[in-house]
C-alpha cells in the first residue's frame, strides 16, 4: 500500500479527465511558495506530540477495505434464500450427429411456480437433489440454473401423474434475507421526526427534506461502520424491498445536531454482496507488498497517526498571508477549464465544491493554498527535499499504476503503457515534486509523534466471521 497524495487541489481533481490540456502544466518547481514563510504562516508546535491511536478506527479502517472488496453474493449451505422454480416437461431432441439434447418442452401448469424460503439447505421443503445442485452451481441472486431430472430423483416432490417422466426445472435465487456479515447497496432517505413520530413539515407546510440522503452507498452489516440502529434496521429486508424504519442517533455521535436525535429512514435495498474473510489471503491478494494482516495493520497505525498530526498541525495553523500568485494561479485554472467541467459533469465547478465541502470558490482556494503552505513550511523549517532519484522513482510508479489501471479498463499493455505515460506527463512536474515532497513531510510528522493505543470498544462482524474460519474459539 503505497501511501500517495491525497490531495483536493484543482489540478488533480479536473487532470483525471482533463490531462490533454495543457492549462494544468504547471511553472518551474523554484517559482512556487519561494516565500520567507513565516511572514505569511504561523504553524503550532508539532514535534513529540502524543496521539491517541483508536483501535476501534483501525478496526473500521479494515471493514472499509472489506466492504469495499466484496463480491456478489453467493448461495452457500446454510443460507437464508428464496427460490423461484418453473417446472417443465424434459424435450429431447436428436441432433444430425446422433447427440441427444435435452431442453424445455411444455410448461408444467400444476408445479408453474413455488417460492421457498430455504432456511436450511438439506432440510427444507425441496427435494435434496435440487438442494445439492443450488449450492454446487454457486448462484448468485442474478443467476439462474436449469437442470432437467428424472421422476425418480424427484419422487417425493413430483405428482403421480408425472411417474416415469423427466421434467425440466428452472431455478433462480430470487432473494435472500440480509444477515450480518452481509454487504449491501441501498437508497435512502433520512428525515427528522416529531414526538408522534412524524416527519417534520418545512414552513411551507409541505414535508421537510431529508438529512441525509444517498443513492447506491454501500454498507457492510454489523462492522459498526454505521450507527447500530440504522445497521439493525437493514437485517432481515429482502433485495428489492422498500420500508422504513426509525432510528437513533447515540448520544455521543459526531454531528452535534444529530446527538440523541430520533428519526425515520426510507431505504430500497438495490444489490447484495460478499465481504471476503479478513486474513493473510486477502492483505497478499489486496495489497503484495505486504501479505500478512499484522504488516497490513502495521501500516494503517501509520497512516492514522500522520493523518492525525498533520490535521492537527493543520487545524491550529494560522495564515497570515496568502500569496497572490499562488492563488490567481488556482483561480485561473478554474477559470480556464469551467466550461469542460461542466460540460463533463454535467454541474459547474462552484455547485461542485458547495455540494462536497460546502465552500465557496474563494474558500476552496485558500483551503488548498493553507495544505500546500503547510507542507512547504515544514519542508524549509527541517531541511526536507526529494532527491532526483525519488522524483524519478515516483514518476515510474505512477506511470506502472496508471498502466494497470487502463488495462483494468480494457486497453491492451502497449496503448496502456503509453496512455499511462502521457497522462503522468501531463500531471507535470510540480505534481509529482510535491507527491514525493508531501510524502516525505507526513514521514517526518510520523517520525517525530508519540502513540498511546486505546482499547477496542467493539467486536466487528469481519473478526467474528474470520476466526470461525480460522477456527478459532472464544
Amino acid at each position: 500500500m503505497k501511501k500517495k497524495l491525497i490531495c483536493l487541489s484543482l489540478v488533480l481533481i479536473m487532470v483525471l479527465s482533463f490531462a490533454s490540456c495543457s492549462c494544468f502544466k504547471q511553472g518551474p518547481l523554484e517559482e512556487k511558495y519561494d516565500y520567507e514563510m513565516e511572514q505569511l504562516i504561523k504553524l503550532p508546535e508539532y514535534k513529540n506530540r502524543t496521539i491517541d491511536l483508536h483501535l476501534d478506527s483501525l478496526q473500521a479502517a479494515i471493514d472499509t477495505y472489506l466492504r469495499d472488496n466484496a463480491v456478489e453474493y453467493i448461495v452457500t449451505r446454510g443460507d437464508d434464500v428464496y427460490v423461484d422454480i418453473t417446472v417443465y416437461k424434459t424435450k429431447v431432441d436428436t441432433k444430425d450427429d446422433g447427440s441427444v439434447v435435452k431442453t424445455k418442452g411444455e410448461k408444467v401448469q400444476e408445479l408453474s411456480k413455488a417460492n421457498y424460503l430455504i432456511e436450511d439447505l438439506g432440510n427444507s421443503p425441496l427435494p435434496y437433489k435440487i438442494e445439492t445442485d443450488i449450492i454446487n452451481a454457486e448462484l448468485s441472486i442474478s443467476d439462474i440454473i436449469t437442470r432437467s431430472y428424472k421422476y425418480e430423483e424427484l419422487e417425493d416432490y413430483c405428482p403421480e401423474a408425472y411417474e416415469g417422466q423427466e421434467l425440466y426445472f428452472d431455478v433462480k435465487i430470487m432473494d435472500k434475507l440480509i444477515v450480518e456479515g452481509d454487504v449491501v447497496d441501498i437508497d435512502f432517505k433520512g428525515y427528522r421526526i416529531d414526538e408522534e413520530g412524524n416527519i417534520l413539515k418545512g414552513t411551507d407546510g409541505k414535508k421537510s427534506e431529508p438529512f441525509s440522503e444517498a443513492e447506491n452507498s454501500r454498507f457492510f452489516i454489523g462492522s459498526k461502520l454505521a450507527i447500530d440502529d440504522f445497521e439493525n434496521g437493514l437485517i432481515n429486508s429482502t433485495l428489492g424491498e422498500e420500508f422504513s424504519f426509525y432510528a437513533t442517533f447515540p448520544d455521543d455521535y459526531s454531528e452535534d445536531d444529530l446527538k440523541g436525535e430520533r428519526v425515520i429512514f426510507y431505504v430500497t435495498v438495490k444489490s447484495v454482496y460478499t465481504a471476503p474473510i479478513y486474513n493473510d489471503a486477502f492483505v497478499k491478494a489486496l495489497f503484495p507488498d505486504y501479505g500478512t494482516t499484522t504488516s497490513f495493520e502495521a501500516e494503517l497505525k501509520k497512516d492514522f497517526i500522520m493523518n492525525e498530526m498533520f490535521a492537527y498541525v493543520l487545524d491550529n495553523t494560522e495564515i497570515l498571508e496568502y500569496p497572490k500568485a499562488e492563488y490567481n494561479e488556482i483561480k485561473e485554472s478554474i477559470e480556464i477549464s469551467e466550461e469542460s467541467f461542466e460540460e463533463y459533469y454535467g454541474y459547474s465547478f462552484d455547485t461542485f465544491i458547495k455540494n462536497k465541502y460546502g465552500m465557496t470558490r474563494d474558500e476552496y482556494i485558500k483551503s488548498q493554498m493553507k495544505t500546500e503552505m503547510v507542507y512547504y513550511t515544514i519542508a524549509k523549517q527541517e531541511g526536507i527535499e526529494p532527491t532526483d532519484e525519488m522524483i524519478t522513482n515516483e514518476k515510474a510508479y505512477l506511470i506502472d499504476y496508471y498502466k494497470v489501471n487502463y488495462m483494468a479498463s480494457g486497453y491492451d499493455e502497449a496503448t496502456a503503457l503509453s496512455t499511462a505515460k502521457e497522462f503522468v506527463e501531463n500531471l507535470g512536474e510540480i505534481y509529482i515534486y510535491e507527491n514525493v515532497l508531501f510524502g516525505l513531510v507526513e514521514d517526518f510528522l510520523y517520525e517525530n509523534a508519540k502513540s498511546t493505543e486505546i482499547e477496542k470498544t467493539y467486536t466487528s462482524i469481519s473478526e467474528k466471521i474470520a476466526k470461525e474460519e480460522a477456527g478459532v474459539t472464544e
